[in-house]
């Protein structure tokens, strides 16, 4: 397994190197440290074009300008390739968890339930504050799921909390609760 999280690894650095070499292109054919029609730069548009045509019209319908087209493809594959790495690497670390869960019978089986319960909710908290920051609604469709983990524990807290202003320390709150929680639960079995 971790020779897969190494290839990943070499594949991502290589999407991240080309990005940055498209970007850096453009950045060049920009300020005219490159000739626009020269073998090079054409080189480059020929080959970021099946990425970059599709971005670009998906940022003229956003309202976004095309030509910044090519450092949006720079940071969509830092932070894709990140997510990748990160997404496998939780992967990886699950598989091994379930195997030592199975491995360990219904006592593992337990804790491997509690763990992933907990993490679950902290995800889901964790969403929570970070899409209050950026102003999603509640009520999106997409937040409904994080909304229906989260108010049961959340919404209590707050109550109880007397309010700090524009500052909701009960998302903080529910999190110390949640790890007491879980270390109680797991020396208790």
């Amino acid at each position: 397994m971790t020779t897969f999280i190494i290839a990943l690894r070499y594949i991502v650095f290589a999407g991240f190197v080309a990005a940055g070499a498209v970007a850096l292109t453009d950045w060049a054919v920009r300020n005219r440290h490159l000739q626009p029609f020269g073998g090079f730069p054409l080189f480059m548009r020929k080959l970021s074009g099946p990425v970059l045509k599709p971005l670009q019209a998906r940022m003229v319908k956003s309202g976004h300008n095309p030509v910044d087209a090519p450092i949006w493809l720079f940071w969509i594959a830092v932070a894709g390739g990140l997510a990748l790495i990160g997404l496998s690497q939780w992967l990886v670390s699950e598989f091994y968890a379930v195997r030592w869960a199975m491995d360990s019978g219904s006592h593992g089986l337990l804790i491997f339930v509690v763990e992933s319960l907990y993490s679950l909710l902290v995800l889901a908290l964790f969403i929570r504050v970070v899409s209050s920051w950026f102003g999603v609604s509640p009520y999106a469709k997409w937040m409904r799921p994080v909304m229906l983990l989260t108010n049961w524990l959340v919404e209590p807290i707050r109550r109880l909390l007397p309010p700090m202003g524009v500052f909701d320390f009960s998302p903080l709150v529910a999190y110390v609760a949640l790890y007491i929680v879980r270390i109680i639960l797991i020396r208790a079995l």
